[in-house]
């Protein structure tokens, strides 16, 4: 555990309560190894109450810590997460508490496949076919490009079994799935080499909207 972590873990506990904090989990892409320069670290926080008091000390714990963002569930709401969803507790890393965890079935990730990929091209959709300005619509794409990466990743371990770590092992699995490799590996690439992109998809977001629209509308499980 990085001592930033640390330190945001032991802040937590002070200003909640161990009595309260079901779990703290740390994810993402600073676990994987794969965070860019400017990428947060993202958490999940489990408690047993949540409350108006208990807000507002999670809001002065964050912008004590700015590089943090946390994903916020009481224990009735983690009962009430579809099982499909939980993917992401399998793939970070524990740092206080516990949690009875089983690994999603196939059914489970089906649902879950199914519901995000609507939800995707729902924003697509909106995106392109209204007017927003370009910063908004390029912010979109990157968005895009990691809920794609998600999307894969859920369809790599539906067909496989196995939860693929990072964009790099999935790019090497892509043959192993039953969907179209090139438009997989190129929205892959884009996102592994994010940065090498940003200008072209800040000066022309609409490309790669329509790009990630078409992905979407014809990878099906």
């Amino acid at each position: 555990m990085s001592s930033i972590v640390e330190v945001f873990k032991d802040d937590l506990l002070q200003a909640l309560g161990p009595s309260n904090i079901i779990l703290i989990y740390h994810h993402g892409s600073r676990v994987r190894g794969e965070a860019r320069s400017d990428s947060d670290y993202d958490t999940i926080l489990v408690l047993n109450e949540i409350d108006e008091k208990v807000l507002k000390k999670i809001r002065g714990v964050l912008s004590r810590h700015p590089t943090f963002q946390t994903y916020l569930l009481s224990r009735q709401d983690f009962e009430d997460l579809p099982h499909g969803q939980r993917l992401e507790f399998f793939e970070g890393q524990r740092l206080y508490g516990n949690l009875d965890l089983k690994p999603p079935s196939r059914k489970q990730v089906l649902k879950e496949i199914r519901r995000s990929r609507l939800q995707s091209l729902h924003y697509l959709r909106h995106y392109i076919t209204l007017p927003h300005d370009e910063e908004r619509r390029a912010r979109l794409v990157y968005f895009q490009l990691k809920d794609a990466y998600f999307y894969l990743r859920s369809i790599a371990y539906y067909e496989t079994g196995r939860l693929v770590s990072t964009r790099k092992e999935l790019i090497s699995k892509l043959t192993e799935l039953r969907v179209d490799r090139s438009p997989a590996t190129d929205l892959l690439q884009t996102l592994e080499s994010y940065e090498e992109y940003k200008s072209k998809i800040g000066e022309n977001p609409d490309a790669y909207l329509f790009k990630l629209e078409k992905f979407f509308r014809t990878t099906r499980v």
